[in-house]
């Protein structure tokens, strides 16, 4: 069974790089985003394994090599043309 937090990071590698990430979490994520400290913090409280995957993610020097730690696939393998 996977963790709440396994099912962040799937979410946040679909709002990165999903076709059309307009669902909620997808949504969340782009405000977590864009939020200051204060309603970063308030998201947080409200979504601390999503707010966790993404403060992960960002501080990761390869975000490609993040989601590959996951077991999803890398956006360089995913869309690029040589193997």
């Amino acid at each position: 069974m996977k963790s709440h937090f396994d099912i962040a990071v799937e979410r946040l590698h679909y709002w990165q790089y999903g076709d059309e990430p307009t669902n909620f979490t997808s949504q969340l994520f782009s405000l977590m985003q864009k939020a200051d400290k204060e309603n970063f913090a308030k998201l947080a409280d409200a979504f601390p394994e999503e707010a966790n995957a993404l403060l992960l993610w960002r501080a990761s020097s390869d975000p490609d090599a993040f989601f590959e730690a996951h077991g999803l696939p890398a956006y360089r393998k995913k869309f690029s043309s040589t193997p």
